[in-house]
């Protein structure tokens, strides 16, 4: 036979509180720590995101810039005259 306390819990419950008590304390800590693994995760995916979308381009030329220079003047100057006469040099 049982006997009861005031709270009205079997006396056999009582033993077992402090082991459901750290049980519970680690489980808590167990999911700050996901928590916190997570959040750090969705940062990091954030941050590439952004840096994808806003980061620098490289740009791998196949012919020098410094080639297409006509009569000392730069692509970048060259009047539209110019540019047709370099773009039907190069192309044929």
């Amino acid at each position: 036979m049982t006997t009861q306390n005031e709270l009205s819990f079997p006396v056999e419950f009582e033993p077992a509180l402090p082991l459901r008590h750290r049980w519970g304390s680690w489980f808590s800590k167990l999911f700050r720590f996901s928590t916190g693994v997570g959040i750090v995760a969705l940062l990091v995916l954030l941050l590439t995101i952004v840096n994808d979308s806003f980061g620098y381009v490289i740009t791998i030329t196949k012919v020098d810039p410094a080639t297409l220079v006509v009569d000392g003047t730069p692509y970048t100057s060259q009047t539209d005259a110019q540019l047709a006469a370099l773009l039907q040099s190069k192309l044929s």
